[in-house]
């Protein structure tokens, strides 16, 4: 089965997220501070993902050269 276009994705995703703050019932205040926590966390998880697509974009790169230094 071919993968879910990530445009579609990502639309699912922020459908959802606003369901789930609609039907929660807590004031906009309380969430805005959870998604200030959330925002730290996302930060720290995309910054690894750089770290590692990096590694591993530099580590092909190097393959393909032959294992030679850029």
């Amino acid at each position: 089965m071919k993968d879910k276009p990530l445009i579609l994705a990502i639309k699912e995703t922020e459908d959802n997220i606003i369901k789930v703050i609609n039907e929660s019932g807590i004031p906009a205040f309380f969430i805005n501070r959870i998604f200030e926590r959330l925002g730290a966390v996302l930060k720290t998880m995309s910054d690894e993902e750089i770290k590692q697509a990096s590694e591993s974009y530099n580590e092909e790169k190097k393959q393909e050269n032959g294992g030679k230094k850029e």
